[in-house]
């Protein structure tokens, strides 16, 4: 599979999670409670930095090598095992601590058998990463929908017929853990063996020490708002927050970072050609702006009555920080993927020591801000949080002999055409709409996106709009799209 098909993938994948989650969250916001959300979240917080804590990154240096032999993986499989057994055992001592610093008590439990999932995960570490190493994102997103499906479906039966709570929620993470690794491990016919290299073990653990530091900097970069919140307003505004990061949280999960997993191993491909590498770069966050700018801009515009017609009225404290974290995803676009430039030079150090300046960039916004505004100033807080993101995509670029301009000539009709969405749909939603009930003024706002995004692009960028079609024609060889660009040239 080559890296477009492997986006296209990526980004079908990304779609209908995203999708199967946010209709999923109608359902439960009418069932569950912010305290529920805010229990469930705060275990799944411990429970991230522990797994952050064993990936230690050791496939990561498979990845970029050209070559794995059955004993790579193996030797992968034993190091990753070692470090998820100890972190598995780690959770069972902590759980009491943990409990007693966020005064609940139930997270003794919860956490308890969350921590399975490390044992239940293990099995799907080097299946993944034999299809990522050949770009075969299409069965990894198959898989990923199909246990996403499931894993909704059991959670909607345990809340609606059989009244649970938060243990739904629980329960339904360890059900998408096993099917993806059973399934995953069937589909790859890779199977554990008792094989180690210590050529292996130091080569993967060369590499793996620096991505490991930077993935508990990423974790805490990305957490210490959920800490803060959590510790100082409780679970209850922990569950308000949750829900506010929910959907632009669901396209960066599920659309910006899975793109960014792609980047990796296809600049890993290029071999050092810098030109290429740049353009794949650009591209990708070309085409992930063009998508995120007008969703995430939309969702801005609309919130105040998307969050009362999607979740209801006791979800309304959502809207303010919806809107401030939305922004911050849009943000976020450019950054993601610059890490793969640093990776592919064998300098994990660099994002590292970037991602701890940004760790204390958030400690400080996050912090400063929460203690005036609440979970409003923590919002902004991750916004002001990206400042050192921003310096990374700098120097990756002066990497590839190349600056912030050269992105920018290629972004500008994007962001323009993006602005002028944002700007007519909350015009004609405060000023048109006002007398239409709230389920209408939100279906025929979005409706006034849909219509005013490609509109704008064909009448001011054509040129632009053109370029996005011949990209897309380039894939599917459509001879409607050929038809289009013909008539638009």
């Amino acid at each position: 599979m080559n890296t477009s098909n492997a986006i296209s993938w990526q980004v079908y994948g990304g779609v209908f999670i995203a999708l199967i989650r946010f209709l999923s969250s109608m359902v439960l916001a009418r069932y569950l409670s912010p305290d529920d959300f805010g229990l469930y979240g705060l275990a799944i917080l411990f429970f991230t930095f522990i797994s952050t804590l064993g990936s230690v990154g050791f496939s990561s240096a498979l990845v970029r090598k050209s070559h794995c032999s059955d004993v790579d993986y193996q030797t992968c499989f034993w190091l990753t095992a070692a470090s998820r057994f100890v972190m598995f055992s780690l959770t069972f001592i902590f759980l009491y601590p943990i409990s007693v610093f966020f005064n609940e008590p139930v997270l003794i439990s919860i956490l308890a058998i969350i921590s399975f999932n490390f044992l239940i995960s293990l099995f799907e570490v080097i299946p993944n990463l034999i299809l990522v190493k050949n770009l075969n994102y299409k069965v990894i997103n198959i898989i990923q929908v199909f246990a996403t499906l499931l894993e909704t479906m059991l959670i909607l039966t345990l809340v609606i017929i059989f009244d649970y709570t938060y243990w739904a929620l629980v329960f339904g993470m360890l059900f998408n853990a096993c099917i993806v690794s059973s399934v995953m491990l069937f589909k790859t016919k890779w199977k554990p063996s008792f094989q180690f290299s210590k050529d292996s073990y130091l080569e993967q653990a060369n590499f793996g020490w620096n991505t490991l530091g930077f993935s508990i900097m990423n974790y805490l970069t990305g957490n210490l708002d959920y800490l803060i919140v959590s510790k100082t307003l409780g679970t209850y505004f922990l569950g308000i927050y949750e829900f506010a990061y929910r959907i632009p949280f669901l396209i960066h999960q599920r659309l910006v970072q899975p793109i960014g997993l792609v980047i990796y191993p296809s600049m890993s491909k290029l071999k050092g050609d810098r030109v290429a590498i740049f353009d794949l770069y650009s591209d990708t966050i070309y085409f992930l702006s063009l998508i995120v700018f007008p969703v995430l801009g939309g969702m801005l515009a609309v919130a105040d009555i998307m969050v009362i017609v999607v979740w209801g009225e006791k979800w309304v404290e959502v809207i303010p920080p919806l809107q401030i974290l939305a922004l911050c995803t849009i943000l976020r676009v450019w950054p993601q993927s610059v890490g793969a430039i640093f990776m592919i030079d064998n300098r994990p150090d660099i994002p590292f020591k970037i991602s701890i300046v940004t760790m204390l960039f958030t400690l400080f916004f996050v912090s400063l801000f929460s203690f005036f505004w609440g979970i409003v100033g923590v919002a902004w807080g991750m916004v002001f949080s990206l400042i050192p993101s921003y310096f990374s995509v700098y120097l990756g670029l002066k990497r590839l002999d190349k600056s912030f301009m050269d992105i920018f000539r290629k972004q500008y009709p994007i962001i323009i055409v993006s602005i002028i969405m944002v700007s007519v749909v909350f015009l004609v939603k405060n000023m048109l709409l006002v007398n239409f009930s709230q389920g209408i003024s939100l279906l025929l706002s979005i409706m006034t996106g849909f219509i005013v995004y490609p509109l704008v692009f064909i009448l001011f960028f054509r040129s632009s709009f053109i370029y996005i079609l011949e990209k897309i024609d380039l894939k599917y060889n459509n001879y409607r799209i050929k038809f289009l660009i013909k008539k638009m040239s």
